[in-house]
Formats: structure tokens, C-alpha cells, sequence
């Protein structure tokens, strides 16, 4: 069969709108565009997959199961690579870090707010062993909870960000949002993808998005194992770049090594 060129295009336009919406990064940090020879020696990393799409969902025209998947996948690999280089920081001179002792204390989201410049921000990944705590303060009023549910340690505002335990990061971030930025390619920017044949007739719905789509040139028949007949290969993508961190814009609290993610109640 061949599918539709507008059933093709509307779904990479459904994937862009819905990174747009989606994207997690422009609510934590600042996001700028790329800026030609200013940005060409950071390092850029892509997001995304190149993976069969069944022929069939084009039929059917019920696409946001697997746009929705997909748009997942990129963004949480976008905040995930950002939070994990912000934790590597640890131990660069640039930067504040502490070695939690034993049990995250009061005193050390304070030191780590008064040795971040305009400490806006806490990441606390998701475990007992942080959440709990914090929420103890809260009721003993070491610290409070503004109206809008953000962290107010002494008269500073943080917002809070409940880090999944799937991303694997154990370590406590107090960041300024406005001095971490990411620098991100649209497709005018980026050289195109390598060992794929892509339909070039297609790649006008990419023009100045930041989520690019590829479709390859031809149907192919699907894996045996696979309950559809037909696919096309898809690639999809996002490009940024490692984090650039200004001076005092991050204090990392080195997790226990005894730390343990995630809630026991969850389990």
C-alpha cells in the first residue's frame, strides 16, 4: 500500500505541536536558539529514535497513542541529560557541592540556597529519605509553603521539582534557572541524519521547528514477529546542547551512598 503524503505530514505536524506543549526544559531552565559560529563548538547531543511506524495507524488516522510515546521519551531524555550533567558538576570549582552526611539536614538545602546566586529552584528526587524530611521542616516550620506550593527557605522561593527515581539521579540540585541554559538546533541548523534514506519531499514540514521528522523513501514489510504487515521507518528528533552553567548557578548535596529511590509506598 502507500500512504498519503498529508496523512505523513500531519503526523509530524502532531508530534511538533505536541513537543511544543510538552517540552520540560523552557519551564526549568532557560532555553535559547542556536546562534551560528557563537554556539558551533559546543557539544550538541539528539534526542529521539529512528524506529517502524505500522502502516496501518495512517489508515485508521488514530496517531496520538504513538505520538504521544514518542514526544514522551524525548523530553524526559532532554530534562533527564540536563539534570544529570548538573549533578555531574559536583567537585568542579566553578560550582558549590556538599557530601550529604548521613541524613539530608535543614542546615544543608540552607547552605546550598546561600551559595547558589538567585536560587530559584530545588530538584529532589522522589525517595523517603528526601521527601519526607522536607515536609517535616515544612510542619516544623524551619521552613514553609508559599500559596503557590513553592519551598520558602529563609525568605528565598524555590520551586519544586520532584525528580523521577527512573532517571536514576540520587543527588539534590538547587539550581538558578536563568543561569543554566541550553542552546537548542532547529532544523536549518542541524546536518541531516546519517545512514537513512528519508523522503526529501517531506522534510519542508521540519522548516524552523525544533522537532524534526524523517520518513523513509519506501514501505517495508514489518519484523515476523510483529502483528502488522507493513511499516514505514520514522526518525524523530530534538538537538541541544550540554548545559552551559554560569558561575554560582548551581549547588549540588551528594546523595548518601545509602540513598534509596523511589517510595516505599509505591511499591
Amino acid at each position: 500500500m502507500s500512504i498519503d503524503k498529508h496523512s505523513l505530514k500531519g503526523f509530524a505536524e502532531e508530534m511538533q505541536e505536541e513537543y511544543e506543549d510538552r517540552s520540560l526544559l523552557p519551564d526549568l531552565f532557560t532555553v535559547r536558539d542556536f546562534k551560528g559560529r557563537k554556539d558551533s563548538k559546543l557539544e550538541y547531543l539528539q534526542f529521539g529514535k529512528r524506529t517502524g511506524v505500522p502502516t496501518n495507524i495512517f489508515e485508521q488516522g488514530v496517531t496520538l497513542p504513538t505520538t504521544s510515546s514518542f514526544i514522551r521519551s524525548v523530553v524526559n531524555g532532554e530534562k533527564k541529560f540536563v539534570l544529570t550533567d548538573l549533578a555531574n558538576s559536583a567537585g568542579d570549582e566553578r560550582f558549590g557541592s556538599k557530601q550529604i552526611e548521613g541524613e539530608l539536614s535543614p542546615d544543608d538545602i540552607e547552605l546550598a540556597v546561600e551559595n547558589t546566586v538567585g536560587a530559584d529552584r530545588l530538584f529532589l528526587p522522589i525517595s523517603d529519605d528526601y521527601t519526607d524530611p522536607v515536609m517535616d521542616w515544612v510542619g516544623d516550620q524551619r521552613f514553609s509553603l508559599s500559596p503557590e506550593g513553592k519551598l520558602v527557605v529563609n525568605g528565598v522561593r524555590l520551586d519544586i521539582d520532584r525528580v523521577s527515581s527512573n532517571y536514576g539521579i540520587r543527588d539534590v540540585i538547587v539550581a538558578n534557572s536563568s543561569r543554566v541554559s541550553v542552546v537548542q538546533k532547529r532544523f536549518e541548523d542541524a546536518q541531516s541524519p546519517k545512514g537513512m534514506e528519508f523522503d526529501k519531499s517531506l522534510t519542508s514540514v521540519n522548516e524552523e521547528e525544533k522537532l524534526m521528522v524523517y520518513f523513509g523513501k519506501e514501505i517495508e514489510p514489518a519484523p515476523i514477529d510483529s502483528d502488522f504487515e507493513e511499516e514505514i521507518e520514522v526518525m524523530y528528533r530534538s538537538v541541544i546542547s550540554q548545559p552551559i552553567i554560569d558561575n554560582g548557578g548551581v549547588f549540588v548535596l551528594e546523595a548518601s551512598p545509602d540513598l534509596t529511590l523511589g517510595r516505599k509506598d509505591d511499591n
